[in-house]
């Protein structure tokens, strides 16, 4: 493997990102196996600039695919990718999860009581990555934590599954002070 490629590792999850279920895995390796073996060769996008990736995983337990609906495990398979870049892209974990409504906030931080940033996710199998980054990038400059009172930062973490797989994590600014 070259130095121009980044090495995450879907079994390294649960100990990166301690506030998360430690299960999201088996999404991950759900998502992954459906179009491909580990280690998938990946596209890696941080706030734009590529570079190559490979993803491993550890083999499926068949019962996932039989049990959730296909949108759940890309969509938790997505959470697991953006929590892997963002610890080796920023040094920075998943610190809380909190449900609103019908929609679910990931708070980011250094440290497991840091929440300064806010992360929105999301995943597909066959669509456009491009539209899926778009689509997420927009609900996040929408979210009332990028302003006042809060004024936090966010990342936009997008996951397409499916050839060409590709992986990105882009930095959003909160309101200015």
């Amino acid at each position: 493997m070259n130095e121009d490629t980044v090495a995450l590792d879907v079994e390294a999850f649960a100990a990166l990102h301690p506030a998360m279920d430690p299960s999201l895995a088996i999404f991950a390796r759900a998502a992954l196996t459906r179009h491909g073996r580990s280690p998938r060769a990946f596209r890696a996008l941080q706030d734009g600039a590529s570079q190559s990736a490979t993803i491993s995983f550890a083999q499926p337990d068949g019962r996932t695919e039989a049990t959730y609906e296909r949108e759940r495990i890309v969509e938790f398979g997505a959470v697991v990718l953006a929590g892997l870049v963002l610890s080796t892209w920023r040094g920075k974990r998943i610190t809380r999860v909190c449900k609103r409504g019908s929609r679910v906030d990931y708070f980011v931080g250094e440290t497991p009581d840091d929440q300064r940033w806010v992360l929105e996710v999301g995943g597909t199998d066959e669509s456009s990555h491009q539209a899926k980054r778009t689509e997420k990038r927009q609900q996040l400059e929408e979210s009332p934590y990028l302003r006042a009172p809060f004024k936090k930062g966010g990342f936009v973490g997008a996951t397409r599954f499916a050839e060409p797989s590709i992986t990105s994590l882009d930095a959003i600014a909160g309101e200015a002070s």
